[in-house]
């Protein structure tokens, strides 16, 4: 069902509280959201970097060092066309993290580290804090679907939409929603008069209550009532959905996105726990995972909006160098992460494992490898939490200060482009 459909804020409580006759949308979003639109993939149970963008031939039976392929500067796994087809038309818009210490080889800890940039317990998940940031107020700001999905209060996140009750919610007053010439419940007076009625009681109740929880549930209940016309842009924009759910839910986040009421989405794939039979299991599973990241990024192309996405892509951690008795591989907490943006430079991969998959220090200024390793440091889901939040004019801020992150050593993992 729909959840957080039209979530307010202080800005909207406050302009009742001091007495405004009619409430309106915060003007920033009256033309509708055009900033960036930040885009989460959660490969849910542990990948093995070493089978897609940080391969090692002597780490898994099906290839050897010799069939590794590069898209620029960019080695990947040669397994299989959709890793082609990933590389070759990302390559331009990718940043590869590599050997990325995520300190933990807890599924919980090792997930919530990697999407939301800190170990401990507590803090939104990057899609959550974007849209927490960039656009709160919008009706359908965050869409999620699955993995570590902690908003920690900055936006209201929606579940799910029905494609089929869609025009039900935009279109509440029409006795057959479905219908653009339908008779409707009410008369346009009517309908003004139950309006200004409604509005009023929830002035006075907002102006008698000073317990903070209950002036933001009614502040959420009156933008929900005001989001019915952002709603109709995304009626009228939405195609005729194809292909799987998870397809039908991109393209949604998209049409969402372009009718100007959604700025962050969250997608997962799970299935990537491989205690046994590793190989089979893990490439399976890759190739359902870039399957759906191959088709939001046609998605986005096809739109037109590419300059304007950013993507982060993660798992929990990665997998041990060597296999177990069932020719599985177990928790092993050095990974690698992902971010796919035309917002910064592109075709470089920064952070290098040695042949058992083990970090390489880093010298933190050059991130080349540190001449001396007892001086070098390690890449963590911090610091690239740190340079997405940094690209998206997040830094200082005041949801910045709510969840901070301050790394030892502020590596520039992510170049401006």
């Amino acid at each position: 069902g729909v959840c957080g459909v039209a979530v307010g804020g202080p800005a909207l409580a406050r302009a009742f509280v001091e007495g405004f006759d009619t409430p309106e949308p915060d003007p920033q979003y009256a033309e509708g959201y055009e900033g960036p639109l930040f885009i989460q993939v959660q490969a849910t149970g542990g990948w093995e970097p070493t089978m897609l963008c940080d391969p090692h031939g002597n780490l898994n039976g099906l290839y050897g060092d010799g069939d590794i392929l590069t898209a620029g500067n960019i080695p990947y796994a040669p397994i299989g066309p959709e890793w082609d087809t990933f590389f070759t038309t990302n390559q331009n818009r990718l940043t590869v993290l590599n050997g990325v210490d995520i300190q933990s080889n807890n599924h919980d800890a090792g997930r919530r580290h990697m999407a939301s940039g800190r170990l401990g317990e507590g803090y939104p998940m990057m899609a959550a804090l974007a849209a927490g940031f960039n656009a709160p107020h919008l009706p359908i700001s965050l869409l999620t679907f699955g993995g570590y999905e902690m908003t920690s209060g900055v936006v209201a996140p929606t579940r799910d939409i029905d494609r089929n009750r869609l025009a039900g919610i935009s279109y509440p007053e029409r006795i057959n929603p479905d219908d653009a010439g339908s008779a409707t419940w009410h008369s346009r007076t009517t309908d003004g008069i139950v309006n200004l009625a409604r509005n009023a009681r929830t002035e006075a109740m907002l102006a008698n209550t000073r317990l903070p929880k209950r002036a933001a549930s009614l502040d959420t209940l009156m933008t929900s009532r005001l989001g019915s016309d952002q709603l109709k842009r995304l009626e009228e924009l939405l195609p005729a959905l194809a292909g799987n759910g998870e397809e039908q839910r991109v393209q949604l986040a998209v049409a969402a996105y372009r009718a100007g009421i959604c700025s962050a989405a969250n997608f997962s794939r799970g299935g990537f726990d491989t205690h046994g039979n590793h190989d089979a299991n893990q490439s399976g599973r890759l190739r359902e995972l870039l399957t759906l990241i191959n088709f939001i990024w046609q998605t986005v192309d096809d739109a037109g909006i590419s300059d304007r996405v950013i993507m982060l892509v993660t798992s929990d951690f990665g997998r041990t160098p060597n296999y177990n008795g069932n020719m599985g591989k177990d928790h092993w907490p050095i990974s690698s992460m992902m971010v796919v943006t035309e917002m910064a430079q592109g075709n470089r991969v920064v952070g290098v494992t040695d042949e058992g998959h083990r970090p390489i220090p880093l010298d933190p200024n050059t991130l080349e490898v540190a001449a001396n390793p007892d001086d070098g440091k390690r890449i963590t889901p911090e610091h690239v939490h740190r340079n997405i939040r940094d690209l998206l004019g997040m830094r200082d801020t005041e949801v910045d200060r709510m969840f901070p992150l301050n790394p030892t050593d502020d590596m520039q993992v992510l170049i401006p482009a």
